[in-house]
């Protein structure tokens, strides 16, 4: 089982050549289930740049995964991760790169 962050979704839509080959052997097995969270669903489409064929891709990778929710226990467990490890957290934070 893989929870794949928006970074990693980046590289596999970006077909970075160090890690879209482990990711897509990944996403091909259909023996190991892989999930991003609705954060994640909602960062993809974050970029006001999108094109046709970017967002395409993004659709067609959001076919491959099981999208998981978020209630409360999740929510504050994500804040506590970033407060105790200090990290950027949820769309407002995001950084997009060019997909």
């Amino acid at each position: 089982m893989y929870t794949l962050d928006t970074n990693a979704v980046i590289y596999l839509i970006n077909d970075d050549e160090r890690a879209a080959p482990v990711l897509s052997d990944i996403l091909a097995d259909p023996a190991t289930p892989a999930y991003i969270s609705v954060i994640t669903e909602g960062e993809l489409f974050a970029y006001s740049r999108l094109t046709d064929a970017e967002i395409a891709r993004i659709e067609e990778f959001l076919q491959l995964v099981t999208i998981l929710p978020i209630d409360s226990r999740v929510a504050r467990l994500a804040g506590s991760l970033k407060a105790r490890y200090r990290m950027e957290l949820g769309i407002a934070s995001l950084r997009p790169q060019r997909c």
